[in-house]
């Protein structure tokens, strides 16, 4: 069942990579501008997540799993910089409002909505028969 779910996940994954593209492409008709926001390396946090997941799953390794956890969250501060400078940016320069608005919709599906990498809890659930989801709410309360 973990596996299904996960082809799932990885399907949305390379439809969300296509999204990033388009959005991508879109960008090469306006002005350059500089942007507070790392794409190469929330892209380089997210593959390496998926690479680890994959990589916990085959070896049935929960604790490698748990580790997919901790990137979880460093993409997810990483977004919430990004948010944060670029709503800046469209604050103080609103001549580049659409490349920064872009920035934050090419950089939320790496973080938020990227790999839906539930399935890291998943693993765990199908390695130690354990639901993590909830551990982790109470940890964040």
């Amino acid at each position: 069942m973990s596996v299904i779910k996960i082809n799932r996940d990885l399907e949305r994954i390379g439809d969300q990579s296509m999204g990033i593209a388009h959005r991508a492409l879109d960008l090469l008709v306006y002005d350059t501008a500089e942007l507070p926001v790392d794409i190469a390396g929330m892209g380089e946090v997210a593959s390496r997540m998926i690479c680890t997941a994959v990589q916990a799953l085959l070896e049935a390794d929960a604790f490698l799993a748990e580790s997919v956890m901790i990137m979880d969250d460093e993409i997810d501060q990483m977004n919430r910089v990004a948010r944060k400078g670029l709503i800046g940016v469209i604050q103080q320069t609103p001549d580049v409002m659409l490349q920064a608005l872009n920035g934050i919709l090419i950089a939320e599906p790496r973080a938020d909505r990227r790999p839906r990498l539930k399935h890291r809890r998943r693993r765990n659930l199908l390695v130690r028969g354990a639901d993590v989801r909830h551990q982790l709410r109470l940890a964040m309360d």
